[in-house]
């Protein structure tokens, strides 16, 4: 026989008329929870949702946290240092067109917490492009510090601003402003500008301010093939030979790049001391290696016709 619904409720409700009430609370809790509390199964499936959630989660977290970890590592390391290093290497050897190259290369290369690198950076670069002469590009530079360094910086940076305007100044033939700019440093204890204050004078003729400028210049620093061409060649100008032999011997024992211009103030020396023919093989061994410098030419051709009337 096949019960239909109504037959189910109906015998239900008999059996539960037919109990106590102790019997009636039972069967209404195991109807509950027959009804309403799910299986294992269910149970189980809903845990392993939950789960499989949460792993989901934590998959994408970390792999936010990789993506951050990679950003800031490629804006925190990097070819910064390196290139600044070049740029140091190069600049103690003397190379500054590589230096230079190499600083800005350095401040090209975009990292976080760099900025005190970057400013020394720029402190090694305004120095490289004085060395190359091109003061318009050393006060940019200086400039440019001003502007993003903080106060201890940024006085330091003022100081070569006003050495790169008066260094312009010099390169633009303005000498006496360029002196009143280079007295003021040097009496405020830069002597490392004496050395351009006495080009300066030299450059007008004052000759005892040169020596007086090369002398403040010379106590805190060495000698070098510039200096010692200039008072050499001094020195030649005004026959007073045994101070002129004294520059000449000691810049040719540093050599540098003032060497070759050394050796040719050595020919003008032994001309001076009339021995002709110790000038002329000292201007032939000059010109044998510099065939292409007229002045050195012209002075062989010249000795040449006073050894052979």
């Amino acid at each position: 026989m096949r019960y239909t619904n109504d037959d189910r409720n109906s015998k239900r409700s008999r059996e539960f008329r037919d109990v106590s009430l102790e019997e009636r609370e039972r069967m209404i809790k195991s109807e509950a929870r027959r009804r309403y509390v799910p299986k294992d199964s269910v149970r189980k499936k809903k845990k392993n949702n939950n789960t499989g959630l949460v792993a989901g989660v934590i998959a994408c977290l970390t792999l936010a946290v990789l993506i951050i970890v990679i950003f800031m590592a490629a804006h925190i390391s990097g070819k910064k240092g390196v290139y600044r290093s070049e740029g140091i290497a190069s600049f103690e050897m003397g190379d500054y067109e590589a230096a230079a190259k190499s600083f800005n290369a350095s401040l090209d290369e975009k990292q976080w917490f760099c900025t005190e690198m970057d400013i020394d950076t720029m402190f090694y670069l305004g120095e490289t492009y004085i060395r190359l002469n091109d003061f318009s590009s050393a006060l940019s530079t200086y400039q440019k510090i001003i502007f993003e360094a903080d106060k201890n910086k940024t006085e330091k940076a003022e100081e070569y601003v006003n050495l790169a305007t008066a260094l312009m100044d010099f390169s633009d033939k303005n000498y006496d402003a360029a002196i009143v700019s280079l007295n003021a440093m040097v009496k405020e204890g830069n002597t490392d500008v004496a050395v351009y204050l006495a080009s300066c004078y030299s450059e007008l003729g004052q000759y005892d301010s040169m020596l007086e400028a090369y002398a403040v210049y010379l106590k805190d620093h060495p000698l070098d093939s510039y200096i010692a061409y200039q008072l050499s060649t001094y020195y030649l100008e005004n026959d007073n030979l045994d101070y002129a032999l004294k520059y000449i011997n000691d810049g040719i024992a540093i050599e540098g790049d003032y060497i070759d211009k050394l050796y040719f103030n050595e020919v003008v020396y032994y001309e001076k001391m009339k021995d002709l023919s110790t000038a002329y093989s000292k201007i032939s061994a000059l010109c044998e290696k510099h065939p292409d410098v007229e002045e050195y030419q012209k002075e062989k051709t010249f000795l040449e016709t006073r050894l052979n009337p």
